[in-house]
C-alpha cells in the first residue's frame, strides 16, 4: 500500500529503506510495545481482547491467537481444551523445523559451490581511471579489485567483507563507468549484507508466501534504488546511455546474487527515463511520513 501510494513522490532509496521494517519483523524475536501501534489505531479494544477458556474454567487463559501479537503478559503455562489441538500444533513445528534445516541447508551448498566457482575469476584488465573516477563520484573510500569470469553473464559484487566486482568474459568496456558506478552503489549501500539477511528471513519463514513475495520485490526495489542513485551522480545526457547498458546485460541470470541484469527491466527503463529529482520540500513531507509508519509498524500494543 505504500509504494502504491507513495511511490510516485518517494525517493526509491528511502522506499527500499522501508523494507527494513519487514526484515525486523521476520529476524527479531522481540517486541517493542507502545501505545503508537497500528493495531491500536484500527482498533483500541481489539489489544485488550485476551480469549479464555469456559466459564468454569476461567482461572486458565486459553492458547489463542492473541498470544502471536503479545498481548497478555504471561501466557504459560499454555493449557489445550483438545488433545488433537496440541497434537497438530507439535506436528507444526515439527515441520517447521525440518522445512527451515532443509532452507538452510540448501542456500549453504549453493552458497559453497557458487563461491567455489567465483574464486576461480581471474584479475581484469582495464583503465584502472574509470575505477578511481567512478568511487569518486559514489564516495567509496575502500579498495576495490575487479575480476572476470566466464561463470557470470552479468557483473555482480562478489564477498560481503571484502567485496569485489567481477564483470563477465569479453564484456563491452565501453560501459565500464555505468557498471562500476551502479556496482559500487550497492557496495556503499552494503546490499550484499541485506541479501544475505532477507535470504537468511525467508528461509526462517519457508512457509509463507509472502515472505519470498517479499524477497522479489525488494530485490527489485534494490536494483531500481540503486539506479536513481546513479542517476544523481551522472549528467542527464548520459541517462541514455546508462539505460543502453541495462539493456546490453540483460541477459538471463545465472546466479541469485546479480545487480545490473534482468531483474525488472521495463520498469527499470522506464524509471530512469521518466527520472526526476523530487523537491527538498516534499523529500522531507516523505521522511516524516515514513517515520511515522515506521514507528507504527515496528511496535506491537502495550501488553495488559
Amino acid at each position: 500500500m505504500i509504494r502504491l501510494v507513495l511511490g510516485k513522490c518517494i525517493k526509491k532509496t528511502l522506499l527500499y529503506a522501508l523494507w527494513g521494517i519487514v526484515l525486523f519483523r521476520l529476524l527479531i524475536p522481540i517486541s517493542i510495545s507502545s501505545k503508537y501501534n497500528l493495531i491500536n489505531m484500527v482498533n483500541p479494544n481489539f489489544a485488550k481482547a485476551i480469549a479464555v477458556s469456559k466459564p468454569n474454567e476461567i482461572s486458565e487463559a486459553t492458547y489463542s491467537a492473541t498470544n502471536v501479537i503479545q498481548l497478555a503478559n504471561d501466557y504459560n503455562p499454555i493449557k489445550y481444551n483438545n488433545s488433537k489441538v496440541e497434537k497438530i500444533f507439535n506436528i507444526c513445528g515439527i515441520i517447521w523445523s525440518i522445512g527451515m534445516c532443509i532452507s538452510f541447508v540448501i542456500v549453504a551448498i549453493f552458497y559453497t559451490i557458487t563461491l567455489k566457482q567465483l574464486n576461480r575469476a581471474v584479475k581484469f584488465n582495464y583503465d584502472k581511471e574509470i575505477l578511481n573516477k567512478c568511487k569518486n563520484k559514489i564516495n567509496v573510500k575502500r579498495k576495490i579489485k575487479v575480476y572476470e569470469s566466464s561463470i557470470v553473464n552479468t557483473p555482480i559484487v562478489c564477498g560481503i567483507i571484502r567485496p569485489k566486482i567481477i564483470v563477465p568474459l569479453d564484456i563491452d568496456k565501453k560501459n565500464l563507468e555505468y557498471i562500476f558506478l551502479h556496482e559500487l552503489v550497492h557496495i556503499r549501500h552494503k546490499d550484499n549484507i541485506w541479501r544475505f539477511l532477507s535470504v537468511l528471513g525467508v528461509s526462517l519463514h519457508w512457509f509463507n508466501p509472502f515472505a519470498w513475495l517479499f524477497l522479489m520485490i525488494s530485490q527489485r526495489d534494490m536494483e531500481i534504488a540503486c539506479d536513481e542513485t546513479v542517476l544523481r551522480k551522472i549528467p542527464d545526457n548520459k541517462r541514455k546511455n546508462y539505460a543502453m547498458s541495462i539493456i546490453d546485460l540483460a541477459n538471463n541470470q545465472i546466479l541469485p546474487f546479480t545487480a545490473l541484469g534482468n531483474t525488472a527491466i521495463k520498469q527499470r527503463l522506464f524509471n530512469i527515463v521518466s527520472y526526476k529529482k523530487i523537491p527538498i520540500i516534499m523529500s522531507i513531507g516523505t521522511l516524516i511520513i515514513c517515520i511515522i509508519i515506521t514507528i507504527l509498524l515496528i511496535t506491537n500494543p502495550l501488553t495488559y
